[in-house]
């Protein structure tokens, strides 16, 4: 059975450590949180226990804070898609690569636009999982003005099995390049 669906809308959002928010499954589910501001040390998750994981999105119209928060979206056959901020690149009809149109658009078919977020900061506490043990999710982590991801290890841990590709709005061209080299996307 396919886990439920959650929509949350606030002018301020706050969790607290220990809460979650849980839309689990067979397939996972879907969680989506629009609201000015977001601040959370909580879990949010969409995973899939028999085949793929589900989809977060998480759109803060000002500033996002992750402060040692969950955000889980893992599948057993297929890791889901997690998007903080805002959708790829923005959301933007920017240049892109065949390879990138496939793994952070396509591949997901129909999907909400989000409003760009202007703020976001992920504290090395942070877990975003949307690992499988065949095919790797997605994970956007975007933002208009500045994004401070502190400690990529600490949101890309080592039990991320394959095809793991995230993208953020704070990484440089070297990053780029070091990260595509171990399979991981990051811009």
């Amino acid at each position: 059975m396919k886990g439920g669906s959650i929509k949350m809308n606030a002018s301020s959002f706050q969790q607290i450590d220990g809460s979650v928010i849980s839309a689990n499954g067979i397939e996972g589910g879907s969680i989506y949180l629009s609201a000015d501001n977001i601040m959370s040390s909580g879990t949010f998750s969409a995973s899939g226990s028999t085949t793929a994981g589900g989809q977060i999105d998480i759109e803060g119209k000002n500033t996002i804070r992750l402060l040692s928060a969950d955000i889980l979206a893992s599948g057993h056959e297929r890791g889901g898609l997690v998007r903080i901020g805002c959708a790829f690149q923005g959301g933007y009809d920017l240049t892109r690569t065949e390879e990138q149109e496939q793994t952070f658009l396509t591949r997901w078919g129909s999907i909400r636009d989000l409003e760009n977020t202007k703020i976001v900061f992920v504290n090395d506490g942070s877990l975003i999982d949307v690992s499988a043990t065949t095919e790797g999710g997605t994970a956007v982590i975007w933002s208009d003005l500045e994004n401070i991801v502190n400690n990529a290890s600490g949101i890309l841990p080592k039990r991320f099995l394959k095809g793991l590709n995230i993208v953020s709005s704070d990484m440089g061209e070297e990053s780029f390049k070091q990260a595509t080299k171990h399979g991981l996307l990051f811009r």
